[in-house]
């Protein structure tokens, strides 16, 4: 299993400002496909809603990022 870290956009039924409400979130995959889904997943339990389809992938790369707009940075 790889580390991948998703950056996700939130669905417009659930953002707050639709086109800028992300979801970034690190999870476990063989690959990027199941990192997505896990992502997906993630997010869809986090928000309390039905579909994971509804969360569009802006971002989907191996290791563990930091969001760098909370003053810290970098990769672990």
């Amino acid at each position: 299993m790889r580390k991948w870290t998703v950056l996700l956009l939130r669905p417009d039924y659930i953002a707050a400002t639709y086109g800028q409400d992300t979801y970034l979130v690190h999870v476990k995959a063989s690959n990027a496909k199941g990192a997505l889904y896990a992502a997906q997943e993630d997010a869809r339990r986090a928000d309390d809603t039905e579909n994971r389809d509804d969360y569009y992938c802006l971002l989907c790369v191996r290791g563990w990022h930091k969001d760098h707009s909370s003053g810290d940075g970098g990769v672990f």
